[in-house]
């Protein structure tokens, strides 16, 4: 399952980009009104220090991988799905 969670916008904008954006991802998004700021979710529960930050949480509920970033061409996240053993095509 993915997850898309914004604790970054405001939800204005987190409102107008969604439907935008919406055909370009096939999974669901979310808008965490305490992520913002220092003492938000993100960050004081979830050491969340960049955006975007991906978790990989494994079929036990343990977190497998943290990954902070994103450039084009990255392949992070398939990495750590494949030393799951989740097959990426």
């Amino acid at each position: 399952v993915v997850l898309g969670v914004c604790v970054w916008d405001e939800k204005a904008a987190y409102d107008e980009w969604v439907p935008k954006n919406k055909s370009k991802y096939s999974f669901q998004f979310a808008f965490d009104p305490a992520g913002r700021g220092a003492d938000g979710i993100a960050g004081s529960k979830f050491n969340v220090s960049g955006i975007p930050t991906t978790y990989i949480i494994d079929k036990d509920g343990n977190v497998a991988d943290a990954i902070v970033g994103y450039e084009d061409g990255d392949k992070r996240v398939e990495e750590a799905l494949k030393k799951l053993g989740v097959k990426v095509d």
